[in-house]
């Protein structure tokens, strides 16, 4: 996605939520974060009833993917098992799913020799997979298409099916993934791989997904809009959101009466730029 469709995408989501919830329902409803990689029992309250999590992020951040391990600890904590999944192609973690060792995670195609530099390559994903990978009570698998870039007209579609798969294969387990957050998206005219599970009418688990969008004011982003890894600046200065708390982070789900492309979001009022492995 290109930097000025982005932004766009951004306001338009910005002005969505801002109608979809006032001050007073921002206030009763926002569930304050100290920190994003370690979450207290009112987050894990408000996410216990579903079974899938979908984290949304904008690539070249880290806030995501510290709050995927937030939510991954949290329910382990708790005696779940978890299904933790990651849009990366699973042939590109070769070394890792062989050897599943620290350093194998590091040393894997994806993170240490990529095609192609998205934003995802980073620390702060890698370190996640480090995290949980002798964790008795976490199976992480990757779910992104192994196809090249210029085939992926069917991607969500293929994403969705991977997904799937692992669903069937635990279908006691709590599932969290990470992805862009166009892909994790349920009401919307697209054709996005969370739309596709949530209309998946075998599986039936529409009420079942709490789908995830990583909302933020300023701040910096390491990712690639079509023109290589690029470091940008980002501010879209304050709004309703904002100055209804003076929380620094906060989950929430959205206003029901309302129209959002997501179950909710994860405020984090200034995002950091990830670091590339292969940097």
């Amino acid at each position: 996605m290109s930097k000025i469709l982005s932004s766009i995408f951004l306001l338009i989501s910005l002005q969505t939520i801002a109608q979809d919830s006032s001050t007073t329902y921002i206030q009763q409803h926002a569930i304050k974060l100290e920190r994003l990689d370690k979450l207290n029992e009112a987050a894990y309250q408000l996410l216990a009833s579903y079974q899938i999590i979908m984290v949304g992020e904008m690539h070249g951040t880290n806030e995501a993917a510290l709050f995927a391990k937030g939510i991954t600890q949290l329910f382990s904590e708790h005696g779940d098992s978890v299904l933790l999944g990651l849009e990366i192609p699973n042939k590109m973690m070769k070394r890792y799913l062989t050897e599943q060792t620290i350093e194998s995670v590091y040393q894997s195609k994806f993170f240490a020799n990529p095609d192609y530099l998205s934003g995802r390559e980073c620390y702060t994903w890698a370190d996640l997979i480090a995290a949980f990978h002798q964790n008795e009570k976490v199976k992480i698998f990757f779910f992104d298409c192994d196809t090249s870039l210029q085939a992926y007209n069917d991607r969500d579609f293929l994403m969705y099916e991977n997904l799937k798969n692992d669903f069937i294969k635990h279908p006691k387990y709590k599932m969290v993934t990470i992805s862009g957050n166009i892909h994790n998206q349920i009401l919307t005219d697209r054709t996005t791989m969370g739309k596709f599970l949530a209309n998946d009418s075998t599986l039936n688990v529409k009420n079942k997904i709490c789908s995830l969008n990583e909302f933020y004011i300023k701040g910096e982003m390491r990712n690639n809009s079509g023109n290589g890894l690029q470091l940008k600046q980002i501010d879209y200065g304050e709004n309703s959101v904002s100055k209804a708390v003076d929380y620094d982070y906060f989950l929430m789900l959205a206003n029901p009466k309302r129209k959002y492309q997501w179950t909710g979001i994860f405020f984090t009022r200034n995002i950091t730029a990830a670091k590339m492995v292969k940097e």
